[in-house]
């Protein structure tokens, strides 16, 4: 995670994605969540944290998956779970997927 969130400090896209487990909200009471989203808000970004079941989407699986994302201050900021599920149908789904766009 924190590997993660230098590399969006260093690269400073415009729009960050990340994908990950269920578990990383119940570890340790949801630090790792927490730690994302301040770490973003930190860097001027608007962040959402959602879940859902990316299988509903077309991938190949059904279980709960967390999304992360977030998008510069500057830019406008529509993104729906719904929208980033249309991404991951192009994107193979692994345990960290990493998407800069």
């Amino acid at each position: 995670m924190v590997t993660f969130m230098d590399i969006v400090a260093y690269l400073k896209p415009k729009y960050v994605l990340m994908e990950n487990v269920v578990d990383i909200l119940k570890f340790a009471d949801g630090y790792l969540g927490r730690y994302a989203l301040s770490c973003l808000v930190a860097m001027n970004y608007q962040a959402r944290l959602g879940m859902m079941v990316a299988g509903c989407y077309g991938l190949p699986q059904f279980r709960m998956r967390v999304f992360l994302w977030g998008a510069l201050s500057s830019m406008v900021c529509s993104i729906s779970c719904h929208s980033v599920c249309l991404l991951l149908l192009y994107c193979a789904v692994d345990r960290w997927v990493i998407r800069f766009i």
